[in-house]
């Protein structure tokens, strides 16, 4: 008697029992198996293998439709393998400049060229059916067979991605060989007096981005190890030279390097990479490709097909620079949560140096991701321990923290270098005070610089007068905006970074003088956000301390008769910084009270009211003018308003002076009764709100001056009631 789960092996293809094996596989039983079993009734047999379809989770036509996947994979993944080898045997015999047969079965084998694939889109389009023939591409057999479960392994096995590494340096030297046929044509017709109007194009654009997509499905660690004798070309194809119509092929395969860093990198790949000085030969490329070698500027015009490929500018254009970047930092920055080998490579090859000639002479629409590398870099852990210490255990290796600023070094090459470089009144104010440096733990330091920034934007058109001079100065906002970006990123990236750079307290430093009003407003935002949002402490209040001071710089401008304004930075100008520096400032003080305590550190109240009194006593004499009343108006709501949020704190105290007068306290007295007094309703309605902190405050020290004052108010509303 045979066995329920074993079939007769002889059946006819015709024989139910042939097709109960097609369905459920080859043990599937047959209706003659089930006649012969006497001890159990037939519908037996169908609950088991029911039983066997439920466990497995897989409809019996699903598993069905895989093992047909995993056939067409293999068939295809080895077709295509054997193609390619043919293209590449038809290259080193016959050489690559003498023969075309070997261009067209290239890109035939990837869907053809940009124009074939833009008019069967087309003819697809309008004719709503899909192009059959190109269905039956192994390319895209594969691309439709990709979700399978054995897909990369199958293809792995076929050696496929080493021979779309093969593929992509075949496609460059395509269009190296038709800029250079072009470049000679273009030569003979200037000899001959003909015109030459055929603006050559890229030829496998489409083909290209095939290659890249299914070498990005093929991507993870069992990869790596077989394409290990290979990176090298496709290291070096991310970073190389290209002719314009060719670039596609560098940035796919700088996209295909990125992606293999972020799957691929192991102890043993990192260090092969750093045994072969991969990351200095990359390095080196980019430097010629940049412009900073003698042979590089501009597009070299010899005849040979090197002198075909652009460099300098036409390249950065073109976004050459930044994909060829992208590439390096990609592997640099992955490897080091494991070892840092890749990173003195980087650095002993003049990386940073390359970054940022990259980032000062790139086009704004190509900085931002310039930027973008360089705190990428700034992220990396430079005290990782090296390759031989390395667990072979990568997850004990993960950096928690990979968005907390940890390599100091990159930064102040590539953040604080530049924004010193960026921000035009920084170089101006350090090229007039040559003795002097940004010491922004220094009260008095702080102090001039803010008075000499406000001067500075009424006197002179900074950004105009420093262009020649700073190339990159447009380039303060975007810098900005990744300042912004590195401090959300992680919470204690603020602490860090502004207690030892001062980056923000920078830009605040200089925000009276910057043109562009988005751009304060950015800097007005980033300031709320990391004081509401960031580790803030005693090593931090530098931002609001230079913020304060330059409100107060502003207030004075604005209250003070002897300013003259002008179309550089007029009286509307001003009044509007004024307001949104007071929204800003106040805003933070009403929601820290730590902040609180550092600005009486300062001792402002005292200070800045013994300045700001005089000069609106003598502001009154004016106050008719209604010009005039409008800035002074302005400047005396802001100070009310900043001055409320700091009254209302029970900590913050009028210092007495040396002779045991608490003159602080009167000053705040006149300053408000002089509002409630003699300005208008808005003022002396921001003023009593002063006023009632004051009296909130339970300090009989100054019981006698808080009631004198409120006397004389009384009695200036009583002769003013009855005069009228």
């Amino acid at each position: 008697m045979r066995s329920w789960f074993k079939g007769n092996e002889e059946e006819d293809a015709s024989t139910p029992g042939r097709a109960l094996k097609s369905l459920f596989g080859r043990n599937a039983s047959t209706s003659s198996d089930l006649t012969e079993s006497s001890s159990q009734p037939p519908t037996m047999n169908f609950a088991i293998g029911s039983t066997r379809s439920l466990q497995t989770g897989l409809d019996p036509r699903k598993i069905q439709q895989n093992r047909e996947a995993e056939r067409n994979i293999a068939q295809s993944a080895r077709r295509l393998c054997d193609r390619i080898d043919l293209i590449v045997s038809s290259v080193q015999e016959k050489g690559e400049a003498n023969d075309e047969a070997w261009k067209e079965d290239l890109i035939t084998l990837f869907g053809g060229t940009d124009d074939e694939v833009k008019k069967r889109e087309i003819r697809c389009r309008l004719l709503k059916n899909e192009d059959l023939e190109q269905s039956k591409l192994d390319m895209n057999i594969l691309f439709n067979c990709s979700s399978n479960d054995k897909f990369t392994t199958l293809c792995i096995n076929c050696e496929l991605p080493t021979r779309l590494i093969h593929c992509l340096r075949l496609f460059r030297i395509l269009e190296l060989h038709r800029a250079t046929d072009h470049w000679s044509e273009m030569q003979y017709s200037e000899k001959n007096g003909m015109e030459d109007t055929i603006q050559l194009k890229p030829l496998s654009t489409r083909a290209v981005e095939n290659v890249g997509n299914l070498m990005a499905l093929l991507l993870n660690e069992s990869v790596a190890e077989q394409i290990r004798p290979h990176l090298f070309g496709l290291l070096v194809l991310s970073s190389h030279a290209y002719p314009l119509i060719g670039s596609h092929v560098g940035k796919t395969a700088s996209n295909i390097v990125r992606r293999f860093s972020e799957s691929c990198l192991s102890p043993a790949i990192i260090w092969f990479l750093h045994a072969k000085k991969m990351i200095v030969r990359m390095t080196d490329d980019v430097k010629e490709l940049i412009g900073l070698t003698s042979e590089s500027e501009g597009i070299n015009t010899s005849t040979s097909t090197r002198g075909m490929c652009a460099f300098g500018q036409a390249a950065e254009r073109d976004g050459m620079w930044i994909s060829a970047l992208m590439s390096i930092i990609s592997v640099v920055t992955n490897s080091c949560s494991q070892c840092s080998d890749l990173l003195d490579d980087f650095v002993s090859a003049g990386g940073y140096i390359v970054l940022y000639y990259g980032i000062t002479h790139s086009s704004l629409e190509n900085t931002p991701q310039m930027l973008e590398l360089a705190v990428q870099l700034s992220r990396c852990k430079t005290s990782t321990p090296k390759r031989e210490q390395i667990s072979i255990q990568r997850s004990q290796s993960i950096d928690n923290d990979n968005m907390l600023v940890k390599n100091f070094e990159a930064f102040q090459i590539l953040i604080d270098d530049l924004s010193l470089q960026s921000i035009p009144f920084l170089a101006d104010f350090l090229d007039r005070n040559t003795k002097m440096n940004l010491d922004f733990l220094s009260e008095d330091f702080i102090q001039f610089a803010c008075k000499d920034s406000v001067h500075t934007a009424l006197s002179r058109d900074i950004e105009k007068d420093s262009s020649s001079n700073l190339p990159s100065f447009e380039i303060s906002s975007i810098l900005l905006n990744t300042v912004l970006q590195l401090y959300s990123s992680h919470s204690n990236n603020f602490k860090i970074v502004e207690s030892k750079y001062f980056i923000l307290s920078r830009f605040l430093l200089a925000f009276p003088t910057f043109k562009d009003f988005s751009t304060k407003v950015l800097i007005l935002k980033t300031l709320d956000f990391v004081f509401k949002n960031g580790s803030v402490s005693s090593s931090t209040r530098y931002p609001i301390t230079v913020a304060l001071e330059i409100f107060f710089a502003l207030s004075v401008a604005l209250l003070n008769k002897d300013v003259n304004f002008s179309s550089i930075y007029d009286v509307d100008s001003v009044a509007n910084d004024l307001n949104i520096l007071c929204d800003t400032i106040e805003n933070i003080l009403e929601n820290d009270e730590f902040i609180i305590d550092s600005t009486d550190e300062f001792e402002l109240m005292d200070e800045k009211l013994n300045v700001y009194l005089p000069l609106l006593i003598e502001a009154l004499d004016d106050i008719g003018v209604e010009e005039k009343a409008k800035r002074f108006e302005t400047s005396y709501v802001c100070m009310c308003r900043i001055l409320r949020p700091l009254v209302s704190q029970t900590h913050v105290n009028f210092r007495p002076s040396s002779d045991g007068d608490s003159r602080g306290r009167i000053n705040l007295n006149i300053l408000v009764s002089t509002g409630i007094k003699d300005l208008s309703q808005k003022a002396s309605q921001t003023a009593l709100f002063v006023m009632k902190e004051v009296m909130d405050k339970k300090s009989v020290d100054t019981l006698e001056d808080d009631v004198q004052s409120l006397l004389q108010v009384a009695m200036s509303f009583a002769e003013t009631f009855n005069s009228s």
